[in-house]
């Protein structure tokens, strides 16, 4: 059973369990931003990992790109869930604290 399957499946269980109608969020519009800062140093060694090098120049060219995540970009959909569910998560972890 696929990750985002069996977590389709714990929300129904909670969703049942807790007389909660699941239908009520197919008409939330609501969005949340989730705001994330990165080092030059993390920047780099991500770009290492890419196999890329971080010059002056790219990094301000980064510093000056918008910083809004178009998730539409990772074509798998399951790859896009668990991007979104680790930010969440993350999300929570701070609210936590």
């Amino acid at each position: 059973m696929t990750s985002a399957v069996y977590c389709k499946r714990k929300f129904s269980d909670f969703f049942l369990y807790n007389k909660i109608n699941p239908n009520i969020f197919n008409t939330m519009d609501e969005k949340i931003t989730i705001t994330a800062e990165f080092s030059q140093t993390d920047v780099a060694a991500a770009l290492m990992c890419l196999g890329e090098e971080l010059t002056p120049e790219r990094w301000e060219q980064i510093k000056a790109a918008p910083s809004k995540i178009d998730f539409s970009k990772i074509e798998d959909k399951s790859d896009r869930m668990q991007v979104k569910l680790g930010l969440i998560s993350m999300l929570f972890l701070n609210l936590a604290d």
